[in-house]
């Protein structure tokens, strides 16, 4: 604000300045454009201010249309106007129906600033001061128009001109003109703030008493806060939802929230707020207790998508609080059949399969069996699914696309096999496998190929396992995905590896683990041959050299070969880690990892610290690796392992934070490396 006023009047003293040389030189005051309503609507004076000063005596002088000796030379408001009727108009104009009128033309052809300008033309002539037909004819356009910028502004103003005004023939404002420009402000979607704002003039219309507030107030808050992406909505929301439901506690003659209001907000903690579990949960409990309270007001019962709505925050807090979630929405889902009688759809069952998916990962770290119960749980609602399928009952007028819940079951059957493979159970991989050859077989007629997805976690479910043919089973699937799916092997390759690696789970026999090696190997080997693409990455090697470990007896001549040549091959394809080579250094001896590391050819033997002294390993090493250090620089490793920062790294930083583009972002607080 104090901006703006510095503007005003350094622009105003500008102007006098050029009127006083020119009328020096020339004999008259020139004709000078300027912009009213950048002055007026920074609220330096109120609408019923009276120009008294010497200050606004001059201004008065330099934007009065008699101030021009020029004829044939238009004032700084007739340039503003493309119409020269207008400008003509404009001129002629004596009482204040004929302004009326202009400003009724500027708002049909949606001109705010002409509007504006005659507006505040007619505020400095006693003769000409704005009625009520004026302030009418421009609110109705204010708020008629809540999307150009400025107008709920404007609106909001000329409200307190009208509240303010000493003028007898203007009338208070009435509560549907409030309405109007706090609805004004609701839809005010290019004011960032536009929800603030909105409850800022609600609370101005609470602090005066002679303002009734009605449930279409509360309303047009709400839907400005649910609409709004500012810090705190959900809890603005929530807040005002509750003083409605208070208020229709306190008099049975307040209107009560409608179904509308109960969805926007339960839909604004379903997406937002996900540290806030049981707030959605909460606002339905209330739900339920007051249709118990008011068995006749139907607008407050939970309907399916309320329901809907709360699963599906469930669902997406999951992520935060897992456990919590999976039982939140089981319960509900329960309680939705047996209790509140409300059918649920597919989305609803979708919704619980997919928290209790994320539940299954999250109590695996702690109780195995817990979490195979949790699986089996999304499994169950999995089969529920299949059967409305079958029957037809999809959604929630009994009719949806097939090709829309196709997708949507192929979705939870992928849930399913997430939440099997994330159970770490020893029969968690039989399990998937039936999984899977009933999303095979059954379901989908027209395409029964399982996506990359599923087989690749179909494969992790076999980690854990104890079945003696898992290497196998696990060897079916990876090759049925290099068939299919090309490009996206890779990461079913490294599941298969890992797979390998804990074939010791079944027999500790030297010849099971060689065998699970040598396909591991194999699998490798196919990937790397592929000429669609896939190639191996970092976490390929990583686990190779874990197979190596794991699976091959200690000290023998044949492990430190194997290690040598996974090394080797990680070195060529420029993807060796840090982890890659702790893993190296701290399953050897120092002889054997010298011996490995010097082996190579190029310049590995400086590596070993030779006669160059140097300690860390070759950069073209890990050229295909982005490896940083913890602050975020670029890092080299070093002989075990560790990341290590030269100076020459640290100088290229310091030179790229002090670029000029680098210091254009300091300056906004953000800096890119």
């Amino acid at each position: 604000k104090m901006r703006v006023a510095t503007t005003a009047i350094s622009r105003t003293r500008l102007i006098q300045r050029i009127s006083q040389r020119h009328q020096c030189q020339h004999g008259s005051i020139p004709t000078i454009k300027i912009h009213l309503h950048d002055m007026c609507m920074s609220k330096i004076m109120p609408l019923s201010h009276s120009f008294t000063s010497p200050f606004e005596k001059t201004q008065l002088r330099l934007l009065s249309s008699d101030s021009t000796t020029d004829n044939n030379t238009n004032d700084g408001f007739m340039k503003d106007y493309s119409d020269d009727n207008m400008a003509e108009q404009l001129a002629n104009a004596e009482t204040t129906s004929d302004f009326n009128e202009l400003i009724l033309a500027h708002t049909e052809n949606k001109n705010t600033h002409g509007a504006s300008a005659v507006f505040y033309k007619m505020c400095l002539d006693d003769k000409t001061q704005p009625n009520v037909e004026t302030y009418s004819i421009l609110l109705d356009y204010y708020t008629g128009h809540p999307k150009m910028r400025g107008h709920a502004a404007r609106a909001q103003s000329l409200l307190s001109g009208m509240s303010s005004s000493s003028t007898s023939s203007l009338a208070t404002p009435s509560l549907s003109q409030y309405k109007k420009v706090l609805k004004c402000w609701s839809e005010a979607l290019n004011d960032h703030l536009f929800a603030s704002r909105t409850h800022d003039f609600f609370l101005k219309m609470l602090d005066d008493e002679t303002i009734g507030v009605d449930g279409e107030c509360y309303r047009h808050v709400i839907t400005a806060w649910c609409r709004s992406k500012e810090t705190g909505r959900a809890f603005k929301a929530t807040s005002l939802l509750f003083e409605m439901e208070d208020e229709r506690s306190a008099r049975s003659s307040a209107a009560p929230p409608t179904m509308d209001l109960y969805r926007s907000v339960l839909e604004l903690w379903s997406t937002e707020e996900k540290s806030h579990i049981n707030k959605a949960p909460s606002i339905l409990e209330r739900m339920e207790t007051l249709h118990k309270r008011e068995p006749t007001t139907s607008a407050i019962k939970p309907d399916l998508s309320c329901y809907k709505l709360v699963l599906k925050a469930w669902a997406s807090n999951s992520a935060v609080n897992p456990a919590s979630a999976g039982h939140g929405a089981r319960s509900l889902i329960r309680r939705m059949t047996r209790v509140t009688l409300v059918p649920p759809d597919a989305e609803c069952y979708a919704a619980v399969i997919l928290a209790l998916s994320r539940a299954a990962s999250v109590v695996a770290e702690n109780r195995e069996g817990a979490a195979l119960a949790r699986a089996v749980e999304a499994d169950e609602f999995l089969s529920v699914m299949e059967d409305m399928r079958r029957k037809g009952i999809t959604g929630e007028e009994g009719e949806e696309k097939e090709e829309d819940h196709g997708e949507l079951l192929r979705d939870c059957f992928c849930n399913v096999l997430r939440a099997y493979a994330g159970c770490r159970h020893p029969d968690a991989g039989t399990k998937a496998k039936q999984v899977l050859d009933r999303f095979t077989k059954v379901h989908f007629e027209k395409d029964t190929q399982p996506n990359a997805e599923m087989i690749t976690l179909a494969i992790t479910a076999w980690v854990p396992s104890s079945e003696p043919l898992k290497v196998d089973h696990a060897a079916d699937l990876l090759r049925s995905m290099l068939e299919t799916y090309h490009n996206e092997s890779t990461t079913a390759c490294n599941a298969f590896i890992n797979v390998c690696i804990h074939a010791t789970t079944t027999r500790d026999h030297h010849d099971v683990k060689r065998e699970a090696l040598l396909k591991a190997i194999r699998a490798v080997h196919n990937l790397k041959s592929s000429s669609h693409g896939a190639k191996p990455d970092y976490l390929t090697y990583r686990l190779l050299l874990t197979a190596c470990i794991k699976l091959l007896p200690p000290q023998s001549p044949e492990r430190t070969r194997a290690m040598q040549n996974v090394f080797k091959n990680a070195c060529r394809d420029g993807l060796v880690d840090h982890e890659l080579v702790k893993l190296l250094y701290k399953n050897t001896s120092l002889e054997t990892y010298r011996k490995i590391v010097g082996a190579l050819p190029g310049d590995a033997a400086s590596a070993t610290g030779g006669s160059s002294g140097m300690t860390t390993l070759p950069k073209r090493w890990s050229r295909n690796v982005h490896v940083k250090s913890v602050d975020g620089i670029w890092a080299t490793i070093a002989m075990d392992g560790k990341l290590v920062v030269t100076e020459k790294e640290r100088d290229s930083r310091m030179k790229g934070l002090r670029s000029k583009r680098n210091q254009k972002l300091l300056r906004g607080g953000r800096v890119k490396y």
